[in-house]
């Protein structure tokens, strides 16, 4: 059984002092107390006290989080057996801009597929199969993949190599590397 992340505090008096246990939070989110509750954050986030008191003290997870696949009501061959692919992906062909390969995309493994006798279509009966999911970082999509219970495999990014090419390149007689000038 995984062990519940706790909520380690750093020292400094507030209304919760000591240690928090909290089993849905994976390491690496913060929180922030606003003078009673405690609210979920992104990223690192001092805690605040009482309103005024100016106590800025971090806190800091140890642990791992806790599977809750079973909460979320999907069937257990869509858990156990399910496998995605993180990438980023490539740039168009058809242009120059690069805006498409900055996030990186999780996509699900293909299941059974058919084709519909009446008009020759591609069927299928999983509803994850053509659902891609989109991450800032690999971290995040490989950190969500895990909390599912999914397999993953990760693509790293190709960045391709800058051809280096003189200037005389552009006047060579070899007519696979000359510019034409019409």
């Amino acid at each position: 059984s995984k062990q519940n992340p706790t909520l380690l505090h750093c020292g400094h008096s507030l209304e919760n002092e000591g240690s928090l246990s909290l089993p849905e939070i994976r390491p690496g989110v913060c929180l922030q107390q606003d003078g009673g509750g405690l609210n979920v954050r992104g990223a690192e986030a001092n805690v605040v006290g009482e309103k005024g008191s100016g106590c800025s003290c971090h806190f800091r997870f140890q642990g791992s989080y806790q599977d809750i696949t079973t909460l979320t009501g999907v069937p257990e061959e869509h858990i156990k057996t399910r496998k995605v692919r993180i990438f980023v992906p490539a740039r168009n062909n058809m242009q120059s801009g690069v805006n498409n390969t900055k996030k990186w995309k999780m996509e699900f493994d293909t299941r059974e597929r058919w084709e519909n006798p009446l008009m020759g279509w591609a069927s299928t009966a999983d509803p994850l199969s053509n659902m891609v999911l989109t991450f800032s970082t690999k971290e995040d999509a490989a950190a969500f993949a895990e909390k599912n219970g999914w397999s993953y495999d990760i693509e790293e990014r190709k960045v391709p190599k800058p051809k280096s090419k003189s200037y005389g390149a552009n006047f060579s007689w070899n007519k696979r590397t000359r510019v034409s000038t019409k």
